[in-house]
């Protein structure tokens, strides 16, 4: 703990030398040369959504449904009494071809009847199709020409024996004419009459992903297997069709897979495989894989790439999806090699994060289609057990700072930032946006925000950090001091702890995550750990229990004789680690009566805070702050908050504008279905209930009274979580031998206000 708290102080010491400290890891490979641009293909006609997909000499093959829902019909609608029978997904199959350098959808029938399912399908070199379908007398394999004239049809299903316990999801074939149908562990070989032909299984403990063939004909497949160490080794093999086993894995495949769709036909490579963060070429004879597509310089993200397929010629076709919208708006895309040239002679926006979200890759994939001068470029860090989250700040050290910078995972705290001149004062961009402003926001969520009354980040949501209690034991009021809070103690008795966490390390975090700050004035440097409010929290921490080791039955045993105190009225209060508008309703439901969200104590009855998340800000020194700010605004944005709450949760968290909060909480109070602003459906909330200590606890869409208890909550809050790790640490370091009877109090106070003292003016 010591050597790690020196380790941070001597680096926050080189932060007021720039340039100083270690050098930036390089990266480990250059993906310049790897960047592909989309551009989307005419689907106009397109019936359905695009469900399969390839290209076979420039030509795209696509097949698209439209699906009924699959929803369980009753005994009655199914003409089965007593039970609930599920409707098969069905759908209207069509399919489709085009090329890839433009042109209109060409439409071939396949006269499938009502209850036919397209399972999987490939074209030849010739322009032929085989195509497996399921339907209601089992699997089918059916091959017609190009001119989508019916060759050849078989119903393998008792001739391979294909069972529920072994359904196939892949065909495929060889250059000799035999087919491969794969389940997830079994591998049936068919002639070209579609006749069983011999079968591989696979192992036990290993799965099938997906299957390819090479440029000569071979056949590879992508399997996982269960090693035992708790992890899934991926492997890709090629199939020994000649005796009937799985052959051994190729050597060379670093990037791990864990979903289908992973696997590609050979052309200039042998094969192409995939991964989340790009598209490989492999060659069988130099057991190598070579990075052709990198995921992030193309602005993909882990699905798109999953989606796609080789075209030839330096392209890839892939379908992408919008899945934060309900009704998944599509989009068929051509990906294009771009030349390095092209891409070196934009100016770099540097975005560095340690994680940037599917709506930020795809913003981003948009703003550099339409910059032609600039391009958003993400740097993503790791962080690592030992001094986790420092890779940045190393960066940060020796002056390669990118120009956006998403400060969530930094282990300095943002007023730290804002104290060293890492960040530029967005203040004067708020006020010049006409939709991102200072209007626009909750006027308490921007109050929070602030850091000297300036505004430094943007951020789309935050959550609320607090503490509540029952009306009848803490009161009405807005906030209360500690001396309060003791005296509703010792009204309820000694036989009552303050907190539903009992032990002391817990509750002092609990205090520690929200107003640790409240203790630092980092203009001046000066510290107040040694006054009587912070010597009241360890006081009141100190009458928990010591760290309690359990086990998972232990624990479970320990939450629920905890639930039964909490209604019996032996636990005060509960601390909530973000508070949401279905939080509000659950809270009261779980205290059985009216509640108050009193806060956290302290002397000015402040004590509920905003925790703000992804909150990202400008390098103080860019010398592309206007560009930095078109791309950070979109955080702002009423179409972003709106698509990000639809996609994660309407009721988890809290939008940072007004008209987004708005409506959500529309939403949350909805009895019935109804369209939006933004023409989506929006189903109320589910109804049910839970138990908790003896008591039911009954959940579903809220009331206008919880609306107005959260409403005031959030209106009334004005303080933001600050965190600074390393201060954390000294706290909770020093505060354990006061809590393991091993120092006195004052002694203790006296430490840990030296320390942190100490930490602070050396690092302003």
């Amino acid at each position: 703990m010591k050597k790690w708290i020196l380790i941070m102080l001597s680096v926050m010491l080189m932060l007021q030398i720039p340039g100083c400290g270690k050098k930036q890891k390089e990266k480990e490979e250059d993906t310049t040369g790897m960047v592909y641009e989309g551009n989307t293909l005419a689907t106009d006609g397109l019936e359905g959504e695009p469900e399969l997909y390839c290209v076979k000499n420039g030509t795209l093959y696509l097949l698209s449904a439209k699906r009924t829902d699959n929803e369980a019909l009753s005994g009655e609608e199914q003409n089965v009494e007593d039970e609930e029978v599920p409707k098969e997904m069905e759908a209207e199959f069509h399919f489709y071809r085009t090329g890839i350098d433009g042109g209109s959808l060409e439409e071939i029938s396949l006269e499938l009847s009502e209850h036919e399912n397209i399972k999987a399908f490939y074209v030849e070199d010739d322009g032929s199709m085989v195509y497996m379908l399921s339907g209601e007398d089992g699997i089918e394999l059916r091959k017609r020409d190009e001119a989508g004239q019916e060759l050849l049809r078989e119903n393998i299903t008792k001739s391979v024996g294909i069972t529920e316990d072994n359904l196939v999801s892949r065909v495929v074939a060889d250059s000799k004419g035999n087919i491969f149908v794969a389940s997830s562990q079994k591998i049936y070989i068919l002639n070209e009459s579609f006749q069983p032909a011999g079968e591989v299984e696979l192992k036990e403990e290993q799965y099938l992903h997906d299957m390819a063939r090479t440029k000569d004909g071979q056949i590879v497949y992508a399997r996982t297997e269960n090693r035992g160490t708790g992890e899934m080794a991926a492997e890709v093999c090629i199939l020994d069709t000649e005796k009937r086993n799985a052959g051994d894995a190729l050597k060379g495949i670093s990037e791990c897979f864990s979903k289908g769709s992973c696997l590609m036909d050979g052309a200039e490579y042998d094969f192409y495989y995939k991964s989340g963060s790009g598209i490989y070429g492999y060659n069988i004879t130099d057991k190598t894989g070579t990075k052709l597509l990198d995921a992030e310089s193309s602005y993909l993200t882990s699905e798109d790439v999953r989606g796609m397929v080789f075209a030839g010629d330096n392209q890839f076709v892939g379908v992408l999806y919008d899945d934060a919208n309900e009704k998944e708006v599509f989009s068929v895309e051509l990906y294009t090699w771009v030349e390095p040239s092209v891409v070196e002679a934009k100016q770099t926006i540097t975005y560095g994060a340690y994680g940037v979200s599917d709506s930020l890759i795809k913003a981003a994939r948009e703003f550099n289609k339409e910059n032609k001068d600039y391009k958003i470029e993400f740097k993503i860090y790791e962080g690592g057990e030992d001094g986790e989250y420092r890779e940045m700040l190393m960066d940060i050290i020796a002056g390669n700072v990118p120009d956006i910078i998403c400060i969530d995972d930094l282990p300095i705290s943002a007023q730290q930032c804002v104290s060293k001149g890492l960040l530029a004062d967005l203040t004067p961009y708020y006020e010049k946006d006409d939709e991102v402003n200072k209007d626009a926001f909750i006027p308490s969520v921007l109050e929070g925000m602030k850091i000297d009354g300036k505004l430094y980040y943007i951020a789309p949501y935050c959550t609320i950090n607090t503490v509540a209690g029952r009306t009848s034991d803490v009161g009405k009021g807005s906030g209360w001091t500690f001396d309060e809070l003791m005296a509703a103690l010792e009204k309820k008795g000694s036989d009552v702890i303050p907190f539903f966490e009992e032990e002391k390390s817990r509750m002092l975090e609990d205090f520690l995550m929200s107003g640790l700050l409240d203790f630092v004035d980092w203009q001046t440097g000066k510290c107040s750990f040694d006054s009587e409010e912070f010597k009241d929290i360890l006081m009141l921490c100190n009458r928990g229990v010591g760290d309690m080791e359990y086990d998972e039955n232990q624990y479970m045993e320990y939450l629920d004789d905890m639930s039964f105190m909490f209604t019996d009225g032996k636990i005060l209060l509960e601390a909530e680690q973000g508070v949401s508008l279905t939080d509000v309703q659950n809270i009261r439901e779980r205290f059985g009566e009216e509640v108050t969200f009193i806060g956290y104590p302290n002397r000015e009855r402040e004590g509920s805070y905003f925790f703000f998340w992804d909150k990202t800000g400008i390098y103080s020194q860019s010398k592309v702050k206007d560009k930095a700010w078109e791309f950070i605004r979109l955080l702002g944005k009423r179409e972003y908050q709106y698509e990000f709450f639809r996609k994660y949760s309407r009721n988890f968290s809290i939008p940072t504008r007004q008209d987004c909060l708005n409506m959500r909480i529309q939403a949350a109070m909805a009895e019935e279905s109804y369209i939006d602003e933004f023409g989506n459906e929006v189903e109320p909330l589910e109804k049910g209930s839970f138990t908790w200590g003896g008591n039911e606890v009954k959940y579903g869409p809220v009331s206008q009274e919880d609306v107005d208890t959260y409403l005031d909550l959030i209106n009334r809050t004005k303080k933001s979580v600050a965190l600074d790790e390393d201060m954390m640490l000294i706290v909770l370091e020093e505060a354990g031998s006061y809590f393991a009877g091993d120092k006195d109090l004052d002694k203790t106070v006296k430490i840990i206000q030296k320390r942190i003292e100490t930490y602070v003016n050396e690092s302003r």
